[in-house]
């Protein structure tokens, strides 16, 4: 996965404390992507807390464009939709409602 994907994750709350922890110390990417103060910010993180993930994509968000993480965000969900997936009718509200899919399982 590289650095922008894990990032778009990461603010869509799709990844788990556990696979972003090890994304994060197995890849080499990020740390040419961020300010040396970031990177060890962001590897400092206690990632058995909840509030990690929060405090994690702050970091992550001064690096990424957040437009793109908007826009692959909405494709997700339409793709979602055009697939009839089993929570399609919850993937069209979040269109209008959320910006992250908090509530919807990955079908």
């Amino acid at each position: 996965m590289n650095s922008e994907l894990a990032f778009f994750k990461l603010k869509a709350n799709e990844i788990s404390h556990k696979s972003f922890e090890s994304w994060l110390y197995s890849s080499a990417e990020i740390e040419d992507i961020l300010s040396s103060n970031d990177y060890l910010e962001l590897i400092s993180l206690d990632y058995q807390k909840q509030s990690s993930l929060y405090e994690a994509t702050k970091i992550l968000e001064a690096h990424f464009s957040v437009g793109k993480y908007y826009d692959w965000y909405i494709r997700r969900l339409l793709n979602h939709i055009v697939k009839r997936s089993e929570n399609a009718q919850l993937y069209i509200c979040l269109l209008y409602t959320s910006p992250s899919p908090r509530d919807v399982e990955e079908s």
